[in-house]
């Protein structure tokens, strides 16, 4: 019987590692959730899943990222957060 445990968890050891999602995969999630969200003006949700994805991610890498952290910020009247985003914006731009 203990082998037969081990043996099961041997097989499925690189099963679990072949399909799951890495981070910048999960944020990617999270940023498309935050944009709808902007879009369907519901802010503060979109705030929630757009730190989710930042604390996700290591960096802004991609412009769009930035730009989506300017207007939901702006919004929110956050206007130091708003602007560190639109320093990174034109950065990546």
């Amino acid at each position: 019987m203990k082998k037969l445990i081990i043996l099961f968890f041997i097989v499925l050891s690189p099963c679990s590692t072949l399909f799951s999602q890495s981070n910048s995969e999960i944020s990617g999630v999270y940023l498309s959730k935050a944009e709808k969200n902007y879009k369907n003006l519901e802010i503060d949700q979109a705030l929630i899943n757009f730190n989710k994805a930042i604390a996700l991610k290591d960096t802004i890498n991609d412009a769009h990222t930035a730009r989506l952290g300017v207007l939901i910020y702006y919004e929110l009247q956050e206007y130091e957060k708003a602007f560190y985003y639109a320093k990174r914006y034109f950065i990546l731009e």
